[in-house]
């Protein structure tokens, strides 16, 4: 599955969130999303600073979750605008699952995009 679309600003301390629109898959046990994306961000903040990279989230709401541990996750410190990208893998489990490229912006600046992101997801045995 691919997922492209708009990125909305994302909000200074906002917790982890997508950026954009996400892929809806199906995993049974033991199964794996792998994936990749690109996201182009900047803030006009030299404050300014996020995680990033791939997250699920279960199709029926909740919160999200990191493909990798946080700290495994990029870092940037974006004050002029740049195209992030991400890959991971994971077993989450049997369930439906929102994957997409997700950022955990972790002061007051805004996260900008005027642009959209790309990626995709697949599962394997």
């Amino acid at each position: 599955m691919t997922f492209v679309g708009s990125i909305d600003e994302i909000p200074g301390d906002s917790g982890i969130v997508f950026a954009g629109p996400t892929a809806t898959v199906t995993t049974a046990a033991g199964q794996r999303l792998t994936g990749a994306a690109e996201a182009p961000l900047y803030s006009d903040s030299t404050t300014a600073s996020f995680y990033f990279g791939l997250c699920y989230q279960s199709h029926g709401g909740g919160s999200l979750t990191n493909f990798a541990p946080t700290g495994s996750l990029g870092y940037a410190y974006p004050n002029d605008p740049r195209v992030f990208t991400a890959t991971a893998s994971v077993v989450p489990g049997a369930g439906t699952w929102n994957v997409g490229f997700c950022v955990m912006n972790l002061f007051s600046p805004k996260l900008e995009s005027n642009t959209v992101v790309n990626g995709w997801v697949q599962v394997t045995n």
